[in-house]
């Protein structure tokens, strides 16, 4: 995948999430070949979903 793309949450895990991103305000998935910045949807912040948060 090479442009970035707005995932529903049942698409977003059809997808290896290595580059899936998920909004903090709204909720909204992306998913990207690197971080997009900015949600698409809302303007919010995006974490990458796909890394581990334990340690």
């Amino acid at each position: 995948m090479t442009e970035d793309t707005v995932l529903s949450e049942e698409e977003a895990y059809e997808y290896d999430s290595a580059n899936t991103y998920e909004c903090e305000v709204c909720g909204g998935r992306t998913r990207a070949d690197r971080s997009p910045g900015d949600c698409p949807e809302c303007g919010g912040d995006l974490r990458n979903i796909s890394t581990s948060r334990e340690q």
